[in-house]
Order: structure tokens, then sequence, then C-alpha cells
């Protein structure tokens, strides 16, 4: 008798709300999957979580879930069918696909520390959330000196209801005046960067030399809309989705229990609210900058030497004691980032990514990350692949 493969066809239901900008890249990460799996057929099911005693209908196979409310569990249980969730919210048994907030917020805090800022706070709507949390505990632990001051400005209460942010508006005002100037500010989400941004320009602060924002999400339109545009530490949704369809690819065919897996790589997107230099030296300002732009390629400290016209001896000076680290360790830190993205984002070769992380070989690329990570880059890679 002929047994037809179980996965001969697949009906995925999507219970995705497309109201924010990563939830709307997690999907398009899934439909670019699914043009590779001609047997799946997608199907869009955000609203059902609005029904309180929803049961599904139809049939079926699998599920890919961003849960936001305490219902959720039992709709997303009805189903019962192999599923993977995104989002911060738990469900015992349930794969899932996660972001580690911490570490996007101790980037955030380096990103601005490089820019030679030297104070810190943050600014946060969903303090009621973990991810927002989180966010702000990484941010705050990610600080070059430990128990340097980061005042955090609670304003859950506009996460809770955004018609209270006009009332609120006056605090934020006065929280902003007394900061110490200038100040790298961590907003976490691209909501909350927006309002604080809307508080800066009502009350007269200058964006971003007084007050710079760096928020979460990287959603395209709040950027677009925000004044000047906001930057933000990516989601990388597109490339969420797709872990997730291919985590539940093999749910489907049986080749792995539920289990969860993290996104690696949230770059920060650098716009307008974030684009400073605040070292007071102008040479370390004109070092930095050529710097951070050409890092990855195999430049030498000679070429930034030649970049900003004073002695290397005078520039290495100045430099350490502006930022508080050597030219030579700053560099060897942007392409060490840079191998760490390309190893888990690519299935580039070892030799390719040493060149494009701005490395002379292979062997010079793997000496430094082990120094540096305890690892080899090939270790590296097998330990934070997605599968």
């Amino acid at each position: 008798m002929l047994v037809r493969s179980p996965y001969n066809f697949r009906r995925i239901g999507l219970l995705v709300k497309p109201d924010l900008g990563v939830r709307r890249e997690i999907l398009r990460g899934v439909a670019q999957f699914a043009e590779t799996e001609p047997r799946w057929e997608l199907e869009l099911l955000w609203k059902v979580t609005e029904l309180r005693d929803f049961r599904p209908d139809s049939h079926f196979h699998g599920l890919i879930a961003w849960p936001e409310h305490d219902r959720d569990p039992a709709v997303i249980r009805s189903f019962a069918v192999p599923t993977v969730c995104m989002g911060h919210f738990p469900i015992e048994g349930v794969s899932r696909v996660l972001y580690d907030n911490r570490r996007i917020g101790a980037r955030i805090a380096a990103y601005l520390f490089e820019r030679g800022l030297k104070y810190f706070a943050a600014y946060a709507e969903r303090l009621f959330a973990s991810y927002s949390r989180e966010r702000v505990e990484g941010f705050q632990n990610g600080l070059p000196a430990a128990g340097l001051p980061c005042p955090v400005f609670d304003a859950r209460a506009v996460g809770e209801n955004p018609e209270r942010w006009e009332k609120l508006m006056p605090e934020v005002g006065a929280w902003l005046r007394d900061l110490p100037k200038p100040v790298g500010i961590l907003a976490d989400s691209d909501t909350s960067g927006y309002n604080l941004l809307l508080a800066c320009r009502h009350f007269g602060v200058r964006v971003p030399d007084e007050v710079a924002v760096v928020s979460v999400g990287a959603d395209d339109l709040v950027s677009a809309l925000a004044q000047p545009r906001l930057s933000s530490a990516s989601l990388n949704g597109i490339r969420a989705g797709v872990m997730a369809c291919e985590l539940l690819k093999r749910l489907l065919i049986g080749r792995t229990k539920p289990r969860s897996v993290w996104m690696d790589d949230q770059p920060i997107i650098e716009r307008g609210s974030s684009n400073l230099l605040a070292f007071h030296d102008p040479v370390v300002v004109q070092a930095q900058r050529f710097l951070l732009d050409h890092a990855t390629e195999e430049i030498q400290i000679s070429d930034i030497v030649r970049a900003v016209g004073v002695s290397r001896r005078a520039l290495e000076k100045r430099y350490k004691t502006a930022v508080g680290k050597t030219l030579h360790d700053t560099i060897q830190q942007c392409r060490l980032e840079k191998a760490q993205e390309l190893l888990t984002q690519t299935q580039l070769p070892i030799a390719e990514i040493a060149e494009r992380s701005g490395f002379s070989e292979a062997r010079r690329l793997s000496e430094v990350f082990r120094r540096a990570n305890g690892q080899t880059p090939r270790q590296y890679r097998n330990t934070h692949a997605f599968l």
C-alpha cells in the first residue's frame, strides 16, 4: 500500500498581528521561506486572538505565533499542532525564537560610549514587560564604568494608556532639562524613542548635540516620522521569521523536539538622533570617524595618522585619554564584531570572513578570536548556529 509522506502538504497558520515593524518583517521572512517550500500554504490568523472562545474550525499542520495576552496561550494550544512562538510571552513546552534583550541594551551602551558620551540615561514606557526591563538592565550593566549613574524615567503609564502622554510630557521635559549634557539615552522601544524625540523638540532640547537617542526595533515608518530620524537596534525580523520556519519545519518532520533558539545579531541602524561624536578633542573626533568608517578594511594605525595629520605618538596619547582604550583595541573590536556577524548570519568560508572583517588572513582572525572569545571562529559558529 502506498503511504503518503506526512510532509507532502502543510497548512501553516500565522497568529502574528502585523501592527509593528518587527512583526511585519517576521511575516516577510515567513513568506520568503515559504517560497522555497511550494507545499506550504500560509494563512494569516491574527484576528483570532481577539476572540475569547476561539476554536480552530479548519485543520492546520503548524503554527507560528506572537502571543500578547493572557488568553493567547489557550488559543494557541487549541490548535494542537507543532508551534513556534515569537516575542516575550512564554508558553511552556512550545518552541520559541527569542531575543537577548540584555545584550541589546549592552550593545546600545557600548555604541553610545564609543561616540564619546560620558553621561547616560534610559527612558522606558514598557517597564511592565520583561523585555523592557531586560533592555534597561543590559544598558545599565553595559556601561563602561561600574556604578556609573544611569537615571531611568519610568513612563509605563504611557505604555499602558497612550492618552496619558500629554499629561506626562511636562515631567519628561523637567527630567530632560536636569540631565547632564551631552547624554546618551536608551529608549526601550521605537514608540518610546519617537515620544522622547517629540518631547525634546517641544522643550527645545537639541538632538543629537545635547541628547542622543537610540531605541529598539528599527521600524522604518516610525523612524521616518521622527524628527530627526530615529536610530535604533534592529530586531532583524526577516531573519527571525526564517528561523521560525526552519524550526517549524524540523518539528513537522520530527527532527527536533520543542526548544528555544536565540537571535544573535541586532545591529544598530544609525540615523540622525545619534549621529554625533561628543569628544572634546577635534583630533580624536576625526580619528574616531575615520576608524568607524574603515575599521573592517585592512587599515593600519599609520592610515589614521595620515588622515588626521598629527604624529602617531600624539594621536595615540590623545585617543587613549579621550576614549579610554587604544586605537588598536578599537580596531580589533570593530573587526571582531563584524566577524561574529558574518559567522552567525552567513555560511561564508572562514577565509572570506577574515577578509571581509579586515583581518589579513584566517589564521590571524583565529588568533584574535580565540583570545577574545575563548573559541575559534569555527567553534563560535557551531555554538551560535541556529540548527
